[in-house]
């Protein structure tokens, strides 16, 4: 693996820090060579991830990736391999940076023809989620996982299907909020202020064409996009937490401030001062912040490898760990998928199993 790292340093050529350009419709265009490059770093990758897996070797004092078993070769590449890589962040422009963190989040080295959890098992849990609910997911042996800290990588806001969401706030509390703004309710102030949104939600996800059930910030669509519950969630693990403390209006404008950014650009400089990009916990974020017409979410900012301030979706299962127990704690738990290597198939978790995942760090 530290080949392929190196590779892709001298594939995108680094460069010293220079002031970030706009980003154009060019920055995804990538150098002529670059797919020929790409394909030989993938199967570089996919080899030694099958190595390290087959070979199954004993132990001894001098180890590399090819003498450790499958649950052990995570562990190695977060050890020798995460930190030089979000270091490269800091060294290059950013159109190079664009294009690092896009074929690391494209790049998948073992298990690459399918997900460990069902489309069934996702309707199934789909039964049991609300709008306004946080989603967080994983999927296993993703380049990019080695270069955000904490076993979750990537984070959404359920919520629900469009009829299912005027149902859940169908309440004289929303519709009072909205009539004394001059609308009817909930429905009528959606269908005015965010019409495209409306036809999009109703339409059907842009991903599969199937119910728009989920709102997230992707790096692979390079903005925030509407999606499906059985694309968005049929990863190899996926957990959802709910607000405690806040009422469906404050959900409700939750969600209205989620769908303006739609179509907003990711940050692929993962940088949370500013919301003209966003990454994916950045937008939940944004989305439960408390203001003047509404109680919101706390979310912890840590620091990436660069030191940069960043949002990580494991610090919501952090959070949920610190607060447990508290009169005041923000969330609830409320349904956990779990992936199994070792079987190939997902389960339902346990909240025991959940609070356990906030130090897991294997499979990358």
């Amino acid at each position: 693996m530290s080949t392929v790292l190196v590779a892709i340093a001298c594939t995108f050529q680094l460069s010293a820090p220079a002031e970030r350009p706009v980003a154009t419709a060019a920055d995804d265009t990538a150098p002529q060579n670059w797919s020929v490059r790409r394909t030989a770093i993938i199967a570089r990758s996919r080899a030694r991830a099958a190595s390290s897996v087959a070979s199954r070797r004993p132990r001894s004092a001098a180890r590399t990736p090819r003498d450790l078993d499958g649950a052990e070769v995570g562990e190695w590449l977060i050890t020798n391999i995460g930190g030089p890589a979000t270091e490269l962040f800091d060294q290059i422009d950013f159109p190079v940076i664009k294009k690092v963190a896009i074929f690391l989040g494209e790049t998948r080295v073992a298990r690459t023809d399918r997900h460990l959890i069902s489309e069934a098992q996702v309707l199934q849990m789909v039964q049991h989620l609300e709008p306004g609910d946080l989603i967080l997911e994983k999927t296993n042996w993703y380049l990019c996982n080695l270069a955000i800290p904490g076993f979750w990588g990537h984070s959404e806001l359920y919520l629900g299907s469009y009829d299912e969401a005027l149902a859940y706030f169908d309440e004289p509390a929303v519709d009072e909020h909205f009539a004394l703004l001059g609308f009817e309710g909930f429905a009528d102030y959606l269908v005015s202020m965010y019409p495209d949104a409306v036809v999009r939600w109703r339409a059907g996800a842009e991903t599969d064409g199937r119910t728009v059930r989920i709102i997230e910030a992707d790096g692979l669509a390079r903005r925030t996009i509407l999606n499906s519950a059985e694309h968005g969630l049929t990863r190899d693990f996926v957990a959802a937490l709910r607000p405690r403390l806040l009422s469906k209006l404050d959900k409700a404008l939750a969600l209205l401030v989620a769908l303006s950014y739609l179509d907003q650009p990711y940050d692929f400089t993962f940088d949370v001062s500013s919301d003209d990009a966003l990454t994916c916990t950045e937008l939940l974020a944004r989305a439960y912040a408390s203001d003047a017409s509404k109680r919101g979410l706390h979310f912890e900012i840590g620091r990436a490898g660069t030191g940069k301030p960043m949002i990580f979706p494991t610090s919501l299962v952090e959070s949920y760990v610190r607060e447990a127990g508290a009169a005041d704690r923000q969330f609830s738990f409320v349904y956990f998928l779990k992936g199994d290597e070792a079987t190939g198939q997902a389960g339902v978790g346990s909240e025991r199993d959940f609070i356990d995942s906030a130090s897991w760090t294997f499979p990358f």
